[in-house]
């Protein structure tokens, strides 16, 4: 066929042509809307999964976070809880220490007073006499 015969063909049936161009562009046009409508769809369902993964994710988040505070309220507890006995213990550490330096000061005096003690006439009485604390 020459492209003559073709032109002439067309020329005679342009309406045949157009119809045929529009069924052409209409059928492009669906096939086009529905592969649209399928990803569309498609990328509902995959939002939708995110959405209910993240909403999970959330929870467990949100759960862990309550676990956390809680076990950071009973280490605050346990940390004043430390204070308070640390410093009872200090009071009465400086408490004995002081007492240990009264009673060292006593032994010392006591000391003080065997070595200066003068043995009397009767060594055992004066001896006695140091021990009950009655030299002097």
């Amino acid at each position: 066929m020459s492209l003559s015969l073709i032109l002439a063909f067309a020329g005679r049936h342009w309406k045949l042509f157009g119809i045929g161009a529009l069924v052409l562009l209409l059928t492009v046009q669906s096939a086009r809307l529905s592969h649209a409508k399928a990803d569309l769809k498609a990328e509902r369902d995959a939002h939708a999964t995110a959405k209910r993964a993240w909403a999970a994710e959330l929870t467990q988040c949100q759960a862990n976070r309550a676990t956390l505070d809680a076990s950071l309220k009973r280490q605050s507890e346990a940390v004043a809880a430390l204070k308070a006995e640390s410093a009872r213990v200090t009071a009465e550490a400086e408490k004995a220490a002081q007492r240990a330096a009264q009673a060292g000061r006593e032994a010392g005096r006591i000391a003080t007073g065997v070595l200066n003690a003068q043995a009397g006439k009767d060594r055992c009485a004066s001896a006695l006499a140091i021990l009950k604390g009655e030299a002097g």
